[in-house]
Protein backbone atom coordinates (compact mmCIF):
# COMPACT_ATOMS: atom_id res chain seq x y z
CA UNK A 1 0.00 0.00 0.00
CA UNK A 2 1.52 3.73 -1.01
CA UNK A 3 0.73 6.10 1.61
CA UNK A 4 -0.27 9.34 0.51
CA UNK A 5 2.42 12.57 1.30
CA UNK A 6 0.69 14.93 3.39
CA UNK A 7 3.06 18.32 3.13
CA UNK A 8 1.00 20.31 6.40
CA UNK A 9 1.60 16.81 8.16
CA UNK A 10 5.38 17.06 7.67
CA UNK A 11 5.99 20.85 8.34
CA UNK A 12 3.94 20.59 12.04
CA UNK A 13 5.59 17.24 12.65
CA UNK A 14 8.48 19.35 12.07
CA UNK A 15 7.87 22.51 13.94
CA UNK A 16 7.18 19.96 17.20
CA UNK A 17 10.66 18.25 16.60
CA UNK A 18 12.51 21.87 16.71
CA UNK A 19 10.17 23.06 19.96
CA UNK A 20 10.97 19.48 21.21
CA UNK A 21 15.17 19.81 21.08
CA UNK A 22 15.10 23.20 21.81
CA UNK A 23 13.08 22.25 25.14
CA UNK A 24 15.44 19.81 25.97
CA UNK A 25 18.39 21.86 25.22
CA UNK A 26 17.26 24.40 27.57
CA UNK A 27 16.42 21.69 30.23
CA UNK A 28 20.04 20.49 29.47
CA UNK A 29 21.30 23.81 30.28
CA UNK A 30 19.20 24.33 33.43
CA UNK A 31 20.63 20.88 34.72
CA UNK A 32 24.55 21.46 33.97
CA UNK A 33 23.87 24.63 36.18
CA UNK A 34 21.71 22.76 38.78
CA UNK A 35 24.40 19.84 38.87
CA UNK A 36 27.06 22.34 40.15
CA UNK A 37 25.04 24.09 42.49
CA UNK A 38 24.45 20.50 43.84
CA UNK A 39 27.46 19.32 44.57
CA UNK A 40 28.43 22.28 46.39
CA UNK A 41 25.54 21.76 49.19
CA UNK A 42 26.65 18.97 52.26
CA UNK A 43 23.68 19.18 54.19
CA UNK A 44 20.27 17.21 52.92
CA UNK A 45 18.01 19.48 54.09
CA UNK A 46 18.95 22.52 51.43
CA UNK A 47 19.02 19.71 48.59
CA UNK A 48 16.01 18.70 49.28
CA UNK A 49 14.62 22.22 48.93
CA UNK A 50 16.59 22.94 45.82
CA UNK A 51 15.23 19.92 44.21
CA UNK A 52 11.59 20.70 44.77
CA UNK A 53 12.16 24.30 43.95
CA UNK A 54 13.65 23.37 40.55
CA UNK A 55 10.81 20.85 40.13
CA UNK A 56 8.21 23.42 40.49
CA UNK A 57 9.78 26.46 38.45
CA UNK A 58 10.58 23.86 36.02
CA UNK A 59 7.62 21.49 35.00
CA UNK A 60 5.11 23.53 37.15
CA UNK A 61 3.75 20.68 38.47
CA UNK A 62 0.17 20.71 41.35
CA UNK A 63 2.77 18.58 44.12
CA UNK A 64 5.81 17.63 44.37
CA UNK A 65 7.91 15.62 47.03
CA UNK A 66 11.21 13.89 46.84
CA UNK A 67 11.23 10.42 48.58
CA UNK A 68 14.50 9.15 50.59
CA UNK A 69 15.12 5.84 51.78
CA UNK A 70 14.83 5.74 56.07
CA UNK A 71 17.11 3.52 57.44
CA UNK A 72 15.58 2.99 60.61
CA UNK A 73 12.27 2.42 59.30
CA UNK A 74 13.00 0.65 56.53
CA UNK A 75 10.76 2.93 54.40
CA UNK A 76 10.84 5.60 51.63
CA UNK A 77 9.65 8.60 53.09
CA UNK A 78 8.59 11.90 51.53
CA UNK A 79 11.31 15.05 52.79
CA UNK A 80 8.12 17.13 52.45
CA UNK A 81 5.99 16.83 50.76
CA UNK A 82 3.94 20.43 49.13
CA UNK A 83 0.75 20.58 50.70
CA UNK A 84 -2.22 19.86 50.82
CA UNK A 85 -1.12 16.39 49.50
CA UNK A 86 -0.66 13.45 51.64
CA UNK A 87 2.55 11.67 50.80
CA UNK A 88 2.36 8.25 52.89
CA UNK A 89 5.28 5.80 53.05
CA UNK A 90 6.42 3.05 51.05
CA UNK A 91 8.31 0.37 52.54
CA UNK A 92 11.49 -1.31 51.24
CA UNK A 93 10.31 -4.55 50.32
CA UNK A 94 6.97 -3.19 48.14
CA UNK A 95 5.74 -3.41 45.26
CA UNK A 96 6.83 -0.08 44.04
CA UNK A 97 10.04 -0.10 45.57
CA UNK A 98 10.26 -2.75 43.47
CA UNK A 99 9.16 -1.06 40.28
CA UNK A 100 10.85 1.97 40.74
CA UNK A 101 14.53 -0.17 41.52
CA UNK A 102 13.87 -1.73 37.87
CA UNK A 103 13.09 1.51 35.76
CA UNK A 104 15.61 2.96 34.18
CA UNK A 105 13.62 6.35 33.11
CA UNK A 106 10.61 7.77 34.85
CA UNK A 107 7.28 6.25 35.42
CA UNK A 108 4.40 8.41 33.50
CA UNK A 109 1.60 7.33 35.53
CA UNK A 110 -1.28 9.60 34.05
CA UNK A 111 -4.39 7.55 33.77
CA UNK A 112 -3.67 7.62 29.55
CA UNK A 113 -0.47 6.95 29.49
CA UNK A 114 0.81 3.27 28.44
CA UNK A 115 2.08 2.73 32.64
CA UNK A 116 -1.22 3.80 34.40
CA UNK A 117 -2.02 2.59 37.52
CA UNK A 118 -2.63 -0.81 38.97
CA UNK A 119 -5.38 0.97 41.82
CA UNK A 120 -3.75 -1.95 44.35
CA UNK A 121 -1.13 -1.99 47.54
CA UNK A 122 1.32 0.98 47.05
CA UNK A 123 -0.32 1.98 43.99
CA UNK A 124 -3.29 2.68 45.40
CA UNK A 125 -1.45 4.99 47.61
CA UNK A 126 0.23 6.77 44.82
CA UNK A 127 -2.95 7.45 43.31
CA UNK A 128 -4.77 9.07 46.50
CA UNK A 129 -1.35 10.91 47.21
CA UNK A 130 -2.15 12.35 42.73
CA UNK A 131 1.32 11.65 41.70
CA UNK A 132 1.30 11.08 38.19
CA UNK A 133 5.39 10.83 37.44
CA UNK A 134 7.65 9.65 39.18
CA UNK A 135 11.23 9.59 38.38
CA UNK A 136 13.89 6.97 40.58
CA UNK A 137 17.03 8.26 42.04
CA UNK A 138 19.54 5.55 41.59
CA UNK A 139 23.14 5.30 43.26
CA UNK A 140 25.15 2.14 41.49
CA UNK A 141 22.13 -0.26 41.36
CA UNK A 142 20.82 0.83 44.49
CA UNK A 143 17.33 2.60 44.98
CA UNK A 144 17.84 5.96 47.29
CA UNK A 145 14.77 7.79 46.48
CA UNK A 146 12.51 9.11 43.94
CA UNK A 147 11.30 12.73 42.49
CA UNK A 148 7.44 12.18 43.00
CA UNK A 149 5.22 14.71 40.95
CA UNK A 150 1.71 15.39 40.48
CA UNK A 151 -0.15 16.83 37.25
CA UNK A 152 1.06 19.95 35.47
CA UNK A 153 -1.00 23.13 37.01
CA UNK A 154 -1.77 24.12 33.28
CA UNK A 155 -3.54 20.36 32.93
CA UNK A 156 -1.10 19.47 29.74
CA UNK A 157 0.05 16.53 29.91
CA UNK A 158 3.83 16.05 30.47
CA UNK A 159 5.99 15.57 26.80
CA UNK A 160 9.14 13.78 26.81
CA UNK A 161 11.34 16.14 27.42
CA UNK A 162 9.50 16.44 30.56
CA UNK A 163 10.47 13.01 31.22
CA UNK A 164 13.72 13.32 30.32
CA UNK A 165 14.49 16.30 32.31
CA UNK A 166 13.03 14.96 35.13
CA UNK A 167 14.93 11.25 34.40
CA UNK A 168 18.26 13.54 34.82
CA UNK A 169 17.40 15.66 37.55
CA UNK A 170 16.74 12.66 39.83
CA UNK A 171 19.95 11.12 38.68
CA UNK A 172 22.08 14.84 39.93
CA UNK A 173 19.86 14.39 43.04
CA UNK A 174 20.72 10.79 43.47
CA UNK A 175 24.32 11.90 43.51
CA UNK A 176 23.47 15.65 45.53
CA UNK A 177 21.96 13.14 48.41
CA UNK A 178 24.46 10.46 48.73
CA UNK A 179 27.19 13.30 49.24
CA UNK A 180 25.50 14.88 51.90
CA UNK A 181 25.03 11.66 53.40
CA UNK A 182 28.73 11.09 52.94
CA UNK A 183 29.30 14.25 54.28
CA UNK A 184 27.00 13.72 57.41
CA UNK A 185 28.45 10.47 58.14
CA UNK A 186 32.28 12.07 58.25
CA UNK A 187 31.40 14.34 60.26
CA UNK A 188 29.92 11.59 62.77
CA UNK A 189 33.01 10.02 62.13
CA UNK A 190 35.04 12.69 63.02
CA UNK A 191 32.99 13.51 65.82
CA UNK A 192 32.89 10.13 67.20
CA UNK A 193 37.23 10.49 67.01
CA UNK A 194 36.97 13.51 68.90
CA UNK A 195 35.11 11.72 71.97
CA UNK A 196 37.16 8.75 71.56
CA UNK A 197 40.18 11.72 71.93
CA UNK A 198 38.98 12.93 74.60
CA UNK A 199 37.76 10.37 76.59
CA UNK A 200 40.55 7.79 75.68
CA UNK A 201 43.61 10.16 74.77
CA UNK A 202 45.96 10.03 77.80
CA UNK A 203 44.35 7.02 80.06
CA UNK A 204 45.11 4.23 77.57
CA UNK A 205 47.93 3.59 75.75
CA UNK A 206 48.53 5.02 72.04
CA UNK A 207 48.32 1.40 70.45
CA UNK A 208 44.64 1.06 71.77
CA UNK A 209 43.48 4.81 71.07
CA UNK A 210 44.80 4.07 67.52
CA UNK A 211 42.95 0.88 67.57
CA UNK A 212 39.64 2.95 68.79
CA UNK A 213 39.68 5.77 66.48
CA UNK A 214 40.30 3.54 63.17
CA UNK A 215 37.48 1.37 64.92
CA UNK A 216 35.02 4.45 64.96
CA UNK A 217 34.77 3.89 60.89
CA UNK A 218 33.03 0.70 61.66
CA UNK A 219 30.64 0.96 64.69
CA UNK A 220 31.93 3.56 66.91
CA UNK A 221 32.43 3.13 70.41
CA UNK A 222 29.74 2.67 73.34
CA UNK A 223 29.79 5.71 76.01
CA UNK A 224 26.34 6.06 77.21
CA UNK A 225 26.75 3.28 79.08
CA UNK A 226 26.66 -0.50 79.01
CA UNK A 227 26.65 -3.36 81.39
CA UNK A 228 29.58 -5.59 81.00
CA UNK A 229 32.07 -7.35 82.73
CA UNK A 230 35.19 -5.90 83.98
CA UNK A 231 38.03 -6.00 86.00
CA UNK A 232 38.99 -3.39 88.22
CA UNK A 233 42.40 -2.91 89.80
CA UNK A 234 42.77 0.30 92.23
CA UNK A 235 46.41 0.45 93.96
CA UNK A 236 47.78 2.58 96.59
CA UNK A 237 50.99 4.42 97.40
CA UNK A 238 51.58 2.87 100.80
CA UNK A 239 54.38 4.58 103.29
CA UNK A 240 53.49 7.80 102.15
CA UNK A 241 51.61 9.14 104.78
CA UNK A 242 54.60 9.13 106.66
CA UNK A 243 56.89 11.04 103.81
CA UNK A 244 53.96 13.73 104.19
CA UNK A 245 55.31 14.52 107.77
CA UNK A 246 59.16 14.49 106.78
CA UNK A 247 59.59 16.19 102.94
CA UNK A 248 58.80 19.57 102.09
CA UNK A 249 55.10 19.82 99.90
CA UNK A 250 57.10 20.36 96.40
CA UNK A 251 59.46 17.21 97.27
CA UNK A 252 56.54 14.98 98.70
CA UNK A 253 54.56 16.30 95.21
CA UNK A 254 56.97 15.10 92.92
CA UNK A 255 57.87 12.16 94.85
CA UNK A 256 53.60 10.95 94.32
CA UNK A 257 53.79 11.91 90.74
CA UNK A 258 56.81 9.63 90.46
CA UNK A 259 55.00 6.90 92.06
CA UNK A 260 51.60 7.46 89.98
CA UNK A 261 53.51 7.47 86.86
CA UNK A 262 54.91 3.55 87.72
CA UNK A 263 51.34 2.49 88.41
CA UNK A 264 50.08 4.33 85.37
CA UNK A 265 52.93 2.84 82.77
CA UNK A 266 52.13 -0.91 84.38
CA UNK A 267 48.70 -0.14 83.81
CA UNK A 268 49.34 1.04 79.84
CA UNK A 269 51.80 -1.71 79.39
CA UNK A 270 48.62 -4.68 79.62
CA UNK A 271 46.42 -2.26 77.48
CA UNK A 272 44.60 -1.56 80.94
CA UNK A 273 42.67 2.04 80.75
CA UNK A 274 43.32 4.38 84.09
CA UNK A 275 40.07 5.17 85.49
CA UNK A 276 41.03 8.31 87.96
CA UNK A 277 43.99 9.24 90.47
CA UNK A 278 42.30 9.17 94.15
CA UNK A 279 45.20 11.17 95.72
CA UNK A 280 47.80 8.61 95.93
CA UNK A 281 45.41 5.64 94.62
CA UNK A 282 44.93 4.80 90.86
CA UNK A 283 42.14 3.17 89.56
CA UNK A 284 42.12 0.83 86.24
CA UNK A 285 39.99 -1.14 84.35
CA UNK A 286 40.22 -3.99 81.96
CA UNK A 287 38.27 -5.27 79.40
CA UNK A 288 36.90 -1.44 78.05
CA UNK A 289 36.80 0.33 76.28
CA UNK A 290 38.44 -2.36 74.08
CA UNK A 291 37.48 -6.58 74.77
CA UNK A 292 39.96 -8.30 75.98
CA UNK A 293 39.17 -12.47 76.86
CA UNK A 294 42.15 -12.01 79.14
CA UNK A 295 41.37 -8.98 81.50
CA UNK A 296 41.94 -10.48 84.51
CA UNK A 297 45.36 -11.90 83.54
CA UNK A 298 46.72 -8.82 82.12
CA UNK A 299 45.57 -6.75 85.24
CA UNK A 300 47.56 -9.35 87.46
CA UNK A 301 50.54 -9.08 85.44
CA UNK A 302 50.09 -5.22 85.56
CA UNK A 303 49.99 -5.40 89.50
CA UNK A 304 52.97 -7.11 89.29
CA UNK A 305 54.80 -5.25 87.08
CA UNK A 306 54.18 -2.16 89.14
CA UNK A 307 55.66 -4.15 91.97
CA UNK A 308 58.71 -4.85 90.19
CA UNK A 309 58.99 -1.38 88.72
CA UNK A 310 58.23 0.29 92.26
CA UNK A 311 61.17 -2.06 93.93
CA UNK A 312 63.50 -0.84 90.63
CA UNK A 313 62.78 2.64 90.95
CA UNK A 314 63.12 2.60 94.94
CA UNK A 315 66.71 1.11 94.52
CA UNK A 316 68.03 3.68 91.98
CA UNK A 317 66.25 6.74 93.20
CA UNK A 318 65.39 6.01 96.72
CA UNK A 319 66.92 3.45 98.29
CA UNK A 320 66.28 5.29 102.15
CA UNK A 321 62.47 5.17 101.47
CA UNK A 322 60.12 2.50 102.58
CA UNK A 323 57.05 2.85 99.59
CA UNK A 324 55.08 -0.05 98.49
CA UNK A 325 51.83 -0.60 96.18
CA UNK A 326 48.86 -2.30 98.03
CA UNK A 327 46.90 -3.65 95.08
CA UNK A 328 43.36 -5.17 95.06
CA UNK A 329 41.71 -7.08 91.85
CA UNK A 330 37.82 -7.75 91.43
CA UNK A 331 35.85 -9.04 88.11
CA UNK A 332 32.29 -8.99 87.63
CA UNK A 333 29.18 -6.97 85.94
CA UNK A 334 29.41 -3.10 85.62
CA UNK A 335 27.95 -0.42 83.77
CA UNK A 336 30.56 1.26 81.75
CA UNK A 337 30.60 4.78 80.04
CA UNK A 338 30.98 8.22 80.28
CA UNK A 339 29.45 10.11 83.50
CA UNK A 340 29.39 13.78 84.07
CA UNK A 341 28.11 16.55 81.77
CA UNK A 342 28.62 16.90 77.72
CA UNK A 343 31.78 19.36 78.66
CA UNK A 344 33.20 17.50 81.79
CA UNK A 345 33.07 14.14 82.34
CA UNK A 346 35.13 11.37 82.80
CA UNK A 347 34.92 7.66 81.89
CA UNK A 348 34.28 5.10 84.32
CA UNK A 349 33.09 1.78 85.65
CA UNK A 350 29.52 1.96 88.69
CA UNK A 351 28.93 -1.32 90.37
CA UNK A 352 29.81 -3.62 93.08
CA UNK A 353 33.04 -4.73 91.71
CA UNK A 354 34.09 -1.49 91.76
CA UNK A 355 33.11 -0.75 95.61
CA UNK A 356 34.78 -4.89 96.32
CA UNK A 357 38.19 -3.40 94.74
CA UNK A 358 38.48 -0.47 96.65
CA UNK A 359 37.42 -2.23 100.34
CA UNK A 360 39.96 -5.13 99.04
CA UNK A 361 42.63 -2.31 98.47
CA UNK A 362 41.95 -0.79 101.74
CA UNK A 363 42.70 -4.83 103.35
CA UNK A 364 45.96 -5.27 101.26
CA UNK A 365 49.41 -4.77 103.26
CA UNK A 366 52.11 -3.19 101.38
CA UNK A 367 53.43 -4.74 98.84
CA UNK A 368 50.52 -7.28 98.61
CA UNK A 369 47.96 -7.95 95.59
CA UNK A 370 45.22 -9.45 96.88
CA UNK A 371 42.65 -11.00 94.56
CA UNK A 372 38.56 -11.43 94.72
CA UNK A 373 36.85 -15.13 94.05
CA UNK A 374 36.11 -14.13 91.27
CA UNK A 375 39.62 -12.38 89.47
CA UNK A 376 40.93 -15.72 90.80
CA UNK A 377 38.80 -17.87 88.84
CA UNK A 378 39.90 -16.45 85.89
CA UNK A 379 43.26 -16.72 86.52
CA UNK A 380 43.74 -20.00 87.89
CA UNK A 381 46.49 -21.71 85.73
CA UNK A 382 48.12 -18.83 84.94
CA UNK A 383 48.84 -17.06 88.50
CA UNK A 384 49.91 -18.95 91.77
CA UNK A 385 48.25 -17.77 94.61
CA UNK A 386 46.99 -18.81 98.04
CA UNK A 387 43.85 -18.19 99.91
CA UNK A 388 43.98 -16.34 102.78
CA UNK A 389 41.18 -16.21 105.39
CA UNK A 390 38.25 -14.32 105.04
CA UNK A 391 37.61 -10.38 105.01
CA UNK A 392 35.23 -8.36 106.61
CA UNK A 393 35.00 -5.29 104.36
CA UNK A 394 33.14 -2.26 104.61
CA UNK A 395 29.54 -2.01 103.52
CA UNK A 396 29.07 -5.80 103.52
CA UNK A 397 27.68 -8.17 106.10
CA UNK A 398 29.17 -11.19 104.51
CA UNK A 399 32.44 -12.52 104.73
CA UNK A 400 34.77 -12.08 101.30
CA UNK A 401 36.96 -15.09 100.30
CA UNK A 402 40.38 -13.20 98.77
CA UNK A 403 43.55 -15.03 97.32
CA UNK A 404 46.83 -13.30 97.85
CA UNK A 405 48.81 -13.19 94.64
CA UNK A 406 52.48 -14.91 94.82
CA UNK A 407 53.62 -14.86 91.37
CA UNK A 408 52.98 -16.45 87.39
CA UNK A 409 53.00 -20.20 87.23
CA UNK A 410 54.83 -19.28 83.51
Amino acid sequence: MVLAFNPLRTVAQSVVDRLFYRHRADYAQELRAFALELTRTAELAPVVERLLARLRETLLPEVAAVYLYDETTEEFVAQPADEPVSAPAFPLDGALARRLALAETPLNLAPDSPEGYALVGDWAAVAEARFVLLAPMHVGRRLSGWLALGPKLSGEPYTQADLEFAGSLAAQAALAVENAHDQRERRRLEADRERIRQTFGRVVAPRVRDRLLNEAALHGTRLAGARQVVTTLFADVRGFTTLSEQLPPEDLFALLNEHLNLAAQAVLEYEGTIDKFMGDAVMALFNVPDPQSDHALRAVRAALDMQRRLAAHRREQHPATDIHFGVAITTGEAIVGNVGTAELFNYTAIGDVVNLAKRLQENAAPGQILLSAAAYAAVVGDIEARPLNPVQVKGRTALEQVYEVIGPLR
